[in-house]
């Protein structure tokens, strides 16, 4: 992993254990840990690693979504 990309995850982690109430500094946090996560697929491709691959959302959410979601269908 390359020096930004490293600094990038650093940064990232540390914006994730705290959220300010300025929505321009949220805003300015998210960036930063989407930039990190970007520079860490990037480090992962050149490095002939495969790809992240998302946890998969649990029943609870699906249950969640589908309750929700019937309720705006006509």
């Amino acid at each position: 992993m390359s020096n930004d990309a490293h600094q990038f995850a650093i940064e990232a982690k540390r914006a994730a254990f705290t959220l300010p109430d300025d929505l321009h500094e949220r805003a300015r946090r998210l960036k930063l840990a989407c930039a990190g996560a970007a520079a860490i697929e990037r480090g992962k491709r050149s490095a002939g690693l495969a790809s992240s691959q998302p946890a998969p959302w649990p029943a609870s959410t699906w249950e969640f979504l589908a309750k929700h979601a019937g309720q705006h269908v006509q």
